[in-house]
């Protein structure tokens, strides 16, 4: 049984029974086209709302049953996500769905029950490359991403059932910001997505368009230099100078390959002075250092002290400070030699000891206290 009750109030209540236990309780709902269309089937009256813009809310109060004892069913309260709104054309109110966790639960139960119509099914891979053939004609992935202005590049890229094309990170955050999933373009809600790689493509085809067109130019700019260096121009005043940067070229080069390292060749020097010095010094260690004028008269003065007057080789009398070797004025006088050990010599007599012990030893020692010698010739 079907029974309607209308009130002056502006909303209308209807209320749809029947006998069965099972349809006790009223369902809080919005009717909408669908449902004023098939209304004819339940009942043969019209619809209780002036036109589809009047949302109607079922189940707020509900009759007697017939025949069920005369009392009185209460029907159940709306649902607290649910409350009365007032459309713009002045009708009746209706329930709005709050903006909660059940929302999704709502829009749920209106599709099963025909309220709303089902989200559309996904697209086939014909559907996909058609609107991938749209993006492409429209130009979307050779221009900056719509949402960070920046280029897609090697980036991961989404292309929308509305073709229109951003980065994924920058969509997700659009989701998450905005709180429903609408394209940020069009604004169309439920759209679906796939990833492309369209812009990473284009990208790496610029890159290496770039790459080409740098290698062409340095291969171009270096050939027209060899070029250059290698054709004199016909022009007389470019020729003229052709030959200068040409004979100044040339002569720098043969400057270049006479060219020394001088850093190199003071280092040589200073080697070989070290190696020098210490020969050098390894030779005064074995010889003794150079006796200088004041060591030669200490000495002079201690052979003076010790009062030799006759040279030990020859046993024959010498001369030293300007005293004679001899008694008779006609006896030729003989040069003295003064060694560093203070002894004295005639010279003809120590060149001959020299010479007969010439292997025996690098250096001579003195004949009579055996040690190494410096010489000098004293002056008669």
């Amino acid at each position: 049984m079907l029974c309607l009750a209308a009130s002056s109030r502006p909303s209308v209540d209807v209320h749809i029974s029947t006998k069965s236990p099972s349809f006790s309780r009223a369902l809080p709902c919005v009717l909408t086209a669908p449902v004023a269309a098939s209304w004819s089937r339940f009942a043969d009256v019209p619809p209780p709302f002036p036109s589809l813009e009047t949302a109607l809310w079922v189940g707020a109060a509900a009759p007697p049953w017939p025949g069920g004892g005369g009392h009185r069913r209460r029907c159940p309260r709306p649902l607290p996500w649910a409350r009365a709104v007032t459309l713009p054309s002045g009708g009746a109110e209706a329930p709005r769905p709050m903006q909660s966790r059940r929302a999704g639960y709502q829009t749920r139960a209106a599709q099963k029950l025909g309220l709303f119509a089902p989200p559309p099914p996904p697209l086939s891979s014909e559907e996909w490359e058609t609107v991938k053939q749209r993006s492409v004609l429209q130009g979307d992935s050779t221009q900056p991403c719509p949402i960070c202005k920046e280029e897609f590049e090697l980036r991961p890229q989404v292309l929308l059932s509305c073709s229109h094309v951003f980065h994924r990170a920058c969509l997700q955050a659009f989701e998450k910001f905005t709180s429903k999933k609408t394209c940020p373009l069009c604004r169309r809600s439920q759209y679906q997505t796939r990833v492309i790689h369209t812009g990473a493509q284009l990208f790496k085809a610029k890159c290496v368009t770039r790459i080409q067109a740098c290698w062409r130019g340095h291969v171009v700019r270096k050939w027209y230099r060899d070029l250059r260096r290698t054709v004199p121009p016909k022009d007389a005043k470019l020729r003229r100078k052709f030959f200068e940067e040409k004979f100044t070229e040339i002569s720098h080069r043969l400057l270049m390959s006479y060219h020394t390292d001088t850093e190199e060749l003071l280092a040589e020097i200073d080697r070989c002075l070290a190696v020098n010095r210490s020969v050098l010094q390894q030779l005064e260690e074995r010889c003794g250092r150079e006796l200088t004028d004041e060591d030669w008269g200490r000495i002079q003065m201690q052979a003076l002290h010790r009062g030799a007057h006759e040279c030990p080789i020859c046993l024959t009398a010498l001369s030293v400070s300007g005293t004679p070797s001899g008694t008779g004025p006609q006896q030729p006088r003989r040069e003295a030699v003064l060694l560093s050990c203070s002894h004295v010599f005639h010279r003809t007599c120590l060149l001959a000891l020299e010479e007969l012990s010439w292997g025996d030893a690098p250096r001579h020692a003195c004949p009579l206290c055996r040690s190494h010698y410096q010489k000098k010739i004293l002056e008669c």
